[in-house]
């Protein structure tokens, strides 16, 4: 199954389903969990204008430091 083009309603109806096999249920729920919130993207604004390093914010989120550059660089994010 191809996890990122699943929408959050049949992520969540693999993870419920009395069903469905556990390696499948462990799957939909770290596709759930990867993806990006509004809320997390506040907070990766907000911590790296405080001066947070993309490590810190990574750990606050639960995210890798990867993810944290690539959304410092594609929205253009600089500390003033």
């Amino acid at each position: 199954m191809n996890w990122e083009s699943a929408n959050k309603q049949q992520l969540l109806q693999i993870a419920l389903s009395e069903d469905c096999d556990f390696s499948y249920k462990y799957e939909a729920l770290r596709e759930l969990q990867s993806r990006w919130t509004q809320d997390m993207l506040t907070d990766v604004v907000v911590m790296y204008g405080k001066g947070y390093m993309p490590r810190e914010i990574a750990e606050y989120l639960g995210v890798k430091a990867e993810q944290i550059g690539g959304i410092i660089s594609k929205y253009g994010l600089r500390r003033v």
